[in-house]
């Protein structure tokens, strides 16, 4: 029969005592100790539950440590609530027959939740334009120009009111075979995107933009919460306060450069990288970092080398 070893005030009432101290020794029936196990599991799928997960900081700083998101088993059995529990193996058979939410390791070490943990969205998003937007794919990039985004949204607006048509662009602004199509409501964006159609014979691939853009975060290996982390946008109406020191504009970029080589590149020599507006016609454009540190990349060895596409390119600090 198996000997399980538990805490005298959380075991009294699953089985029979055998001996009396701090730490007693019992013996239990293959009813109670089913009954142990099922104690452990709820334990466990609490703490890696949608409740609770997300607000705990110890253990979420605990699974950012592992890529692949294991938490030490033994670390779990420290906990509180765990520490009756004193039959590993038992803890480790308990974990294994959960269902959907945890996954042990081979070894029997380590712990996880195997579904993502997302956070609610956040209701700046719900009254931004992204959740009442739509991606529709299919379209001939080859035939889109300024004239045939006015066509799409036409073509849009006999199934609900369009605000506006989006052709969607390369790093280099080439188009591509997509838009975001943009509705008046959420509703309406929803129901336009579970519908079954075709634009000048070929089928399109539709879903909320909201869940596009999720979508493409994970297959970049992004944190699924990326977008519902996102912050509030300003508003033109609000008054932006801008850090003396953030903003760096440039003059001359090479031909080929592009937003996301530009960022990459200063990301790379120079640190955070929050925001990059670049004009490809005029070869142009203006780089915010998080921190006030355009003084420091203007007098840095780095900068005399830096070029975008072999080319220097003119820096200048902006006040604002």
């Amino acid at each position: 029969m198996l000997i399980i070893y538990f805490l005298l005030n959380e075991t009294s009432q699953i089985c029979h005592h055998q001996t009396s101290a701090e730490s007693i020794q019992l013996s239990c029936t293959p009813e109670q100790i089913d009954e142990v196990k099922k104690k452990i599991l709820t334990q466990v799928e609490y703490y890696f539950g949608d409740k609770n997960l997300p607000n705990d900081k110890f253990l979420n700083e605990v699974r950012s440590k592992n890529p692949q998101g294991w938490v030490p088993l033994k670390m779990i059995c420290k906990f509180k609530k765990m520490q009756v529990y004193k039959d590993y193996d038992l803890i480790i058979e308990a974990l294994r027959e959960s269902s959907n939410l945890l996954e042990v390791d081979e070894q029997g070490e380590h712990v996880r939740r195997k579904t993502l943990v997302m956070i609610d969205i956040p209701q700046h998003i719900k009254d931004s334009p992204i959740w009442r937007s739509i991606y529709v794919k299919g379209f001939n990039k080859d035939e889109i120009d300024s004239n045939y985004e006015k066509e799409v949204a036409s073509f849009f607006s006999q199934y609900s009111k369009v605000e506006k048509a989006f052709a969607r662009r390369e790093d280099d602004n080439t188009y591509k075979d997509s838009f975001f199509i943009q509705f008046t409501t959420h509703e309406e964006a929803k129901k336009v995107s579970e519908m079954d159609i075709s634009y000048k014979n070929v089928k399109l691939t539709m879903m909320m933009k909201f869940d596009y853009c999720e979508m493409k975060c994970i297959e970049k290996g992004l944190d699924p919460n990326t977008m519902r982390l996102q912050k509030q946008q300003i508003t033109k109406k609000e008054k932006r306060r801008w850090i003396p020191g953030c903003l760096l504009h440039f003059e001359e970029a090479g031909p080929k450069s592009t937003y996301l080589s530009i960022r990459t590149q200063m990301q790379d020599h120079f640190g955070e990288v929050k925001y990059v507006q670049y004009d490809p016609k005029n070869s142009s454009g203006v780089i915010e970092f998080e921190h006030p540190i355009a003084h420091k990349i203007i007098e840095s060895t780095s900068f005399k080398n830096l070029e975008f596409d072999g080319i220097r390119p003119n820096l200048r600090i902006l006040t604002g």
